[in-house]
């Protein structure tokens, strides 16, 4: 269903998310949680994902953020100055590994998932339990 928030859960997962971070760091004034939101948004972008160990930010960047503390210390960059075309591989070999793992993590799910459920065989003549969306008789049926 288009609008169920049940059928959007990467949606739900990620709002979730933002309401956690918000809830640690707002005080007693609840009417400005909404100045939280840029930090929750970067927070977020810049976090390592587990499943696909890589960054929001560098998945689409193709390179780390730089932050306000890299402009205090001498750090050795190496990808900051890459070419475009560079930068675009960077970007295509990451996206690809990260659909690797996320794929591999999906399956190790189902497989757990899976692992305990029992597989129903039904013959001729079985009665079985119909739902219809739109139901004419709701109850049980003969199969045919």
């Amino acid at each position: 269903m288009p609008d169920s928030p049940q059928s959007m859960g990467i949606v739900e997962r990620q709002n979730k998310t933002t309401k956690t971070f918000i809830k640690k760091f707002i005080e007693k004034d609840y009417a400005k949680w909404d100045t939280l939101l840029p930090l929750a948004i970067r927070s977020h972008n810049f976090h390592v994902n587990e499943g696909t160990n890589y960054s929001p930010y560098f998945l689409f960047h193709g390179r780390e953020p730089l932050t306000r503390l890299d402009l205090v210390t001498p750090v050795i960059v190496s990808d900051v100055n890459q070419s475009p075309e560079e930068n675009a591989e960077a970007v295509q070999k990451a996206t690809e590994e990260a659909v690797e793992l996320t794929t591999k993590a999906q399956e190790k799910r189902d497989n757990l998932f899976n692992a305990n459920k029992k597989l129903h065989t039904y013959r001729v003549g079985d009665l079985v339990k119909l739902k219809d969306q739109q139901p004419h008789q709701l109850g049980l049926v003969r199969t045919i």
